[in-house]
């Protein structure tokens, strides 16, 4: 087992209060920006805001209730019984062991769903990426609720090593692979466009690559240390699967916020330069959604590029523009 039960409980609690002020921090910044008097703007936030609330109400639930779970465990005791730390985190058929499971298994989904989104707009709405994608998640839902019922009727004595195990090993697996395969799909389209258009627009695409990339290998990874742990029978599993909670909605978050400062240091109005032919490349416009990732930010790409002949009159100029990506 490795680190006794107790202390790995106390262990995922500290690690996940971390990683929920990293969210609510972010969260704050989103919802400012979003109704600020800015140019540019978190475009499509009708969308992202309530999504980004929906994981925060998820992530503060779990929250709590692995607050009430401690102290049930430490200081008061439960149904009359004395504090008893192991015995009380060994029973997984406990109610609120089962809900924050189920709360688990929801916040995951909808970061999966989100992720497939912005994968099927960026791949042109193609039912090539949507539909075995949707199937996969909704397999997911259904494998991620049947281990939730499980604990419940799981009887005393029986640990979480023992219940529905080839079930949770699937549910990481499934996850583990979507965010996998839809981080490369997206990244894949995102160089795919980056070469056809002049390599000043397309090294101004880098940083929305380097974004994905860092997101999609966060969570990734978080989900693979679970696996592991879970495989090897090691208590350090339940640190690495409480803070994957919060973590969702950080990486949604971060996605939403990195490509907004992108694009606000990008455009013409930025402080950054003010030679025209180094402000080629994003700029995002209130109302027009030219590029949209599945986060729900909107970018205008626009690509200029003039040629000067000897005389003023011999000026011409090329206009590009990448759609629904």
């Amino acid at each position: 087992m490795g680190i006794p039960l107790d202390k790995a409980e106390l262990l995922a609690l500290f690690l996940e209060c971390i990683i929920y002020g990293i969210f609510l921090t972010f969260f704050v910044i989103l919802v400012v920006i979003s109704f600020a008097k800015d140019p540019i703007r978190v475009a499509n936030q009708r969308f992202v805001l309530p999504i980004a609330t929906i994981m925060m109400i998820l992530a503060i639930t779990h929250l709590v209730l692995d607050f009430t779970r401690m102290m049930q465990a430490f200081v008061t005791g439960d149904e009359a019984r004395l504090p008893n730390p192991i015995g009380y985190y060994g029973n997984i058929a406990n109610s609120l062991h089962v809900v924050k499971t189920v709360i688990y298994v929801l916040q995951t989904i909808l970061g999966d769903g989100v992720l497939i989104w912005r994968c099927y707009i960026i791949n042109n709405r193609s039912l090539y990426v949507i539909i075995p994608a949707t199937v996969a998640l909704f397999a997911n839902l259904a494998i991620g609720l049947v281990v939730a019922w499980s604990m419940s009727k799981a009887v005393p004595g029986i640990d979480i090593f023992q219940t529905a195990s080839h079930f949770i090993e699937s549910f990481f697996i499934i996850t583990m692979g979507l965010n996998f395969c839809c981080t490369v799909a997206i990244v894949a389209r995102i160089w795919e466009t980056r070469r056809s258009v002049t390599s000043i627009s397309g090294r101004s695409l880098y940083p929305v690559m380097a974004v994905i990339i860092e997101s999609g290998a966060i969570y990734t990874a978080s989900v693979l240390c679970l696996l592991v742990s879970y495989l090897v029978n090691s208590n350090g599993q339940y640190p690495a699967l409480d803070l994957i909670t919060p973590l969702v909605g950080v990486v949604f978050c971060l996605i939403v916020l990195q490509i907004h400062f992108h694009l606000k240091l990008s455009s013409p109005a930025g402080t950054a330069t003010n030679n025209p032919a180094l402000t080629q490349g994003w700029r995002c416009t209130a109302g027009q959604s030219s590029y949209q990732l599945r986060s729900g930010v909107s970018v205008h790409i626009t690509e200029h590029a003039e040629v000067y002949a000897d005389t003023e009159s011999d000026v011409t100029k090329h206009k590009g523009r990448l759609d629904d990506m």
